[in-house]
């Protein structure tokens, strides 16, 4: 409560009608859940048809494939997988079209607020009937 947390969900299940958000925003949560397929498609549920945008980053190795761990690796992260190049594939798995969006900064912008320079996200919207 001292947060301001309203609710506390499993992104897997969440609790919430289908076409009910405009927005979801999911920063580096899918590389941290047993089942992000699950996920993926729980949040594609959630969104209006048309009007609903899906804002999403993870970590990335572009030069591969996803790796998945089987469980929460024991580095400081604890990510069960590591996404590589083939990220937009799973999320456009999820009923979902997807486009690359870039932060724009520059390196030393990058630097300064502690984004990875290398580290895009995506927009991704319902597709109809999904």
């Amino acid at each position: 409560p001292s947060r301001g947390v309203d609710l506390l969900s499993d992104i897997q299940r969440l609790p919430f009608e289908h076409d009910s958000f405009d927005l979801v925003w999911c920063q580096h949560v899918l590389t941290q859940i047993p089942d992000d397929l699950a996920a993926i498609n729980e949040m594609c549920r959630v969104l209006r048809e048309g009007t609903g945008e899906l804002i999403v980053s993870a970590a990335q190795d572009a030069s591969a494939k996803t790796r998945e761990f089987g469980r929460a690796d024991k580095h400081p992260f604890g990510f069960r997988r590591i996404y590589g190049d083939d990220f937009a594939e799973r999320l456009a798995g999820g009923g979902l079209e997807v486009r690359p969006a870039g932060h724009g900064l520059s390196e030393a912008e990058c630097a300064r607020y502690g984004v990875d320079s290398d580290e895009g996200f995506f927009i991704c919207t319902k597709l109809a009937s999904s």
